[in-house]
This record gives structure tokens, C-alpha cells and sequence, in this order.
């Protein structure tokens, strides 16, 4: 099965950030992008009632729509009933088709800065499968291609994965590879 691209979409200006950086990563990669969206509903009422379905499928639609303007052609358009959008894409990339989940920077940092805003945040933290984050004002400048990757990694399992992950798509991208790590100062000894 192939892993998919999938580009946290919302009703804020960032959702056309992480659109145009998911459609260039859906590109360089061939891999299939599922869009999804999480919508609030109280946490009483039925989930499945026909005023949530018609929710549903109303922001399904306006998805499929957004998608379609920006040139995409998804696989899927997943609209997801929760409270906790960060909660909710946690569980989106758990699945087995997750490769890596795209979300919008948020909008207090610089443009053209990466900064994480809380749902970010919480994804780095813990998603099931490696995270992008799109810079701020990111579609307005949209590249045609993706040019630098970058990946931070450590000395352990999983940043090795990340970085075996960026390597190859930096060369199916024709991208520039940046690796970027921190190191912890140990304090030098007096000499005896």
C-alpha cells in the first residue's frame, strides 16, 4: 500500500499554506494526497445524526473543491467530527497509509518563518508518522518545485528514519539535503 500525503486542511488563511507545500511533497513523491479536516460538534449529541452528515458532506465538497483550485487531485477528503483537531490528526497518522502529514504554520511568526502553532506543536511531539510544517505566506509564494529539505535529527532510531525519509525525497525533488542537529555543550574540566 502507498503511503499518502495528507494535508491538514482548516478554515484559516495557513489551510492554502499547507495545501500548496502538500500538493509540491505529492508531486516530488508520486504519493497519493488525502485531505482532512476537523470540525467541532457537541460532544453530546450523536455523531451520526443527518445535521452532522450534512456537515459532513457540505465540508467534504468544499474540500474537494479547494483541492480542485489548487490543482490537487485527491485520493480521498476525509472530514473528521472532534473537538481536538490535534487529537484528531494524531489519530490520522497512525493509519498504516500515513507518510507524512503537512499543517500551516501559525500565523504570528514572520512571514515566510516556520512556526509552529499549537496543533503543530502537539503533532511534533507525537505524530505516528513525520510532520511538515508550511511556512507562513507559503502559497503566496509558491515555489514550482521544492529546492531544500531539511530534517533535524538526533541520535536515535527514529531520526535516522527521518533523515533516510528526506534523503530520498530531496532526490526524487532535485532538492538540496539540510541536516540540522543539536549537540549539548559538556563543560570543560579544569585542567588538574
Amino acid at each position: 500500500m502507498a503511503k499518502s500525503i495528507i494535508i491538514a486542511v482548516d478554515a484559516k488563511q495557513r489551510t492554502l499554506d499547507a495545501l500548496a507545500l502538500g500538493h509540491l511533497l505529492s508531486d516530488a513523491t508520486g504519493a497519493p494526497a488525502v485531505l482532512i479536516s476537523v470540525f467541532a460538534y457537541h460532544p453530546l449529541g450523536d455523531p451520526g445524526s443527518p445535521e452532522l452528515e450534512d456537515v459532513r458532506d457540505e465540508a467534504r465538497q468544499t474540500l474537494l473543491e479547494l483541492a480542485q483550485a489548487e490543482g490537487i487531485a485527491p485520493a480521498e477528503a476525509r472530514v473528521v467530527a472532534g473537538n481536538f483537531a490535534a487529537r484528531e490528526l494524531q489519530h490520522a497518522t497512525e493509519q498504516p497509509d500515513a507518510g507524512i502529514i503537512v499543517v500551516g504554520s501559525t500565523t504570528r511568526g514572520a512571514v515566510g518563518r516556520l512556526l509552529p502553532g499549537g496543533v503543530g506543536e502537539r503533532l511534533l511531539a507525537g505524530a505516528a508518522c513525520p510532520v511538515a510544517i508550511a511556512p507562513r505566506d507559503y502559497a503566496d509564494r509558491r515555489p514550482e518545485r521544492l529546492s531544500r529539505i531539511g530534517v533535524g535529527i538526533d541520535d536515535d532510531d527514529e531520526a535516522r528514519e527521518a533523515l533516510d525519509a528526506a534523503i530520498t525525497l530531496a532526490a526524487g525533488a532535485g532538492a538540496r539535503l539540510q541536516v540540522i542537529t543539536a549537540v549539548a555543550r559538556r563543560p570543560r574540566r579544569p585542567p588538574a
